[in-house]
């Protein structure tokens, strides 16, 4: 990731998993290159009616159903506002 052993070990735990995503998407994003260079060379030379229908069919990848953005929060059920109040309750 090219971090030094000194910039390692004063991360935190967020600062760390944020380096490994950004590393993640990194190596996702070159790989999606050598796909579209190798999709290209590929329809140059390949009989069309071998070919798969796209790239994506042609060489998957990880980060193919992936929509760019933050992913969506999952969220849990909503408490009634009488479950609310005896939540409180019992917290007291």
């Amino acid at each position: 990731m090219g971090l030094s052993l000194t910039d390692y070990y004063k991360m935190t735990y967020g600062q760390y998993q944020a380096a490994c995503e950004g590393y993640k998407f990194r190596l996702d994003r070159s790989e999606n290159i050598q796909r579209q260079i190798a999709w290209i060379i590929l329809k140059g030379y390949a009989d069309p009616n071998d070919l798969p229908r796209d790239h994506k069919e042609f060489w998957p990848l990880s980060i193919d159903g992936i929509k760019a953005g933050k992913p969506a929060r999952k969220r849990g059920k909503r408490l009634t506002e009488a479950q609310f109040r005896a939540f409180l309750e019992r917290e007291r």
